[in-house]
């Protein structure tokens, strides 16, 4: 393979301060040596190799092995924009969006654009007719029409001239980075890995709830709430709320980011309101608990909570919640299930982790008082990934 050490390009440059944002100044850089690290020991089993593809074996993985293991490395399913033929596999690949090659590269050059001022990539799958490489898309240079790219092989890459059958010929502009123009990456992409998160910025949908949404909400007006005292958290607000009504019994905050963005609500009920006695369902601890979760919970997180939300609904009707309680428990309860049985004090805890948020509720005492406690928080993996755009 074609190898050379000093710069081959004249007409791309990159600052410093870009060598510096991507930390692309070493031959290996420390984010790539933690992710192949992680990688090969992925794959050091048949299964593992099977599942995430074989490191050693040359031509590449295939698309569903890539995709795969970027969800077991970060938890989370990428969308996969992608402008292969119908030959490659994508079945078990969700969400998938197809495109052709040229609107592929025209939407990777408007998705670098959200990631202009961070530390943001995107990861694409190109393949020369013959082999199958992975890199990393760091940049998008309007004025040369070229995609800059950084490649984890130490001296070389697929793209450059005379390593690949495709006739491409990217240009060395430094240590693992390479630029690459429109027209050469259409001959050779096949998919792109976008987070959701960054897909749906792109796409103007909301992935959170702002405090704007929030204060705008049924939930504030219904429940008559307001701010009765801020805290600051580092770069975070925690300000504290109460309602118009029932403010023994409800203990309600969030956490807001510097960017209007709520990272988290917390309601605390007093079990005791919840429910009394004999075994008597309060309908306003329902539906303070039920909004607040439907509330708090980003838009495109919703279908997620539909079965939670319907379950707790079943509590307001007498007969099905009846039924439902003289049968037991199901031998295989789903989470709505054991949400519902935390709610009514049958079960402790159960964490439900979305796509966008989690959900956890808890059963807790304070000194002689118990608690229910609703915890709604923003996904740690999408907290601080780039910059917003939208409020």
């Amino acid at each position: 393979m074609a190898e050379d050490k000093d710069n081959d390009s004249s007409e791309i440059t990159v600052s410093k301060s870009d060598l510096e944002k991507y930390n692309i100044n070493k031959d290996n850089p420390l984010a790539f040596q933690i992710i192949e690290t992680a990688f090969l020991n992925l794959t050091s089993t048949p299964e593992g190799r099977k599942l995430y593809g074989d490191p050693h074996k040359k031509g590449g993985g295939s698309l569903e092995q890539i995709w795969r293991t970027q969800h077991l490395i970060t938890g989370k399913s990428p969308v996969c924009l992608f402008a292969g033929t119908p030959s490659v596999k994508t079945n078990e690949i969700t969400p998938l969006v197809k495109l052709n090659p040229k609107e592929l590269v025209n939407t990777l050059s408007e998705l670098l654009e959200l990631l202009e001022s961070t530390r943001g990539l995107i990861t694409i799958s190109i393949f020369d007719g013959k082999q199958g490489h992975v890199v990393n898309l760091l940049k998008r240079c309007k004025e040369t029409s070229t995609f800059i790219y950084v490649d984890t092989w130490p001296h070389t890459t697929l793209l450059r001239k005379g390593n690949n059958i495709a006739g491409v010929e990217a240009k060395r502009i430094g240590k693992q980075l390479w630029s690459i123009n429109d027209v050469e990456l259409e001959k050779v992409i096949v998919a792109a890995f976008v987070w959701q998160n960054l897909w749906a910025e792109y796409n103007h949908e909301k992935y959170y709830v702002s405090f704007n949404d929030f204060k705008n909400s049924d939930f504030w007006s219904f429940f008559n709430l307001t701010e009765i005292n801020t805290q600051d958290l580092k770069n975070n607000k925690k300000i504290s709320l109460k309602t118009g009504g029932f403010q023994s019994e409800i203990d309600l905050s969030i956490i807001v980011n510097p960017y209007g963005r709520l990272i988290e609500g917390e309601l605390n009920v007093k079990r005791n309101w919840i429910i009394g006695q004999p075994f008597t369902l309060n309908p306003f601890a329902l539906d303070i608990v039920r909004s607040f979760i439907f509330t708090l919970t980003p838009l495109l997180d919703h279908p997620q909570i539909a079965s939670l939300i319907q379950m707790l609904d079943m509590t307001s009707n007498s007969e099905d919640f009846n039924n439902f309680i003289a049968n037991g428990p199901p031998k295989s309860p789903t989470i709505p299930h054991i949400a519902l049985f935390v709610y009514l004090g049958i079960m402790e805890k159960v964490d439900i982790k979305m796509e966008f948020s989690n959900i956890t509720l808890t059963n807790f005492k304070i000194k002689d008082e118990m608690y229910l406690q609703i915890l709604v928080k923003t996904d740690e993996f999408y907290l601080n990934m780039y910059l917003p755009r939208q409020n």
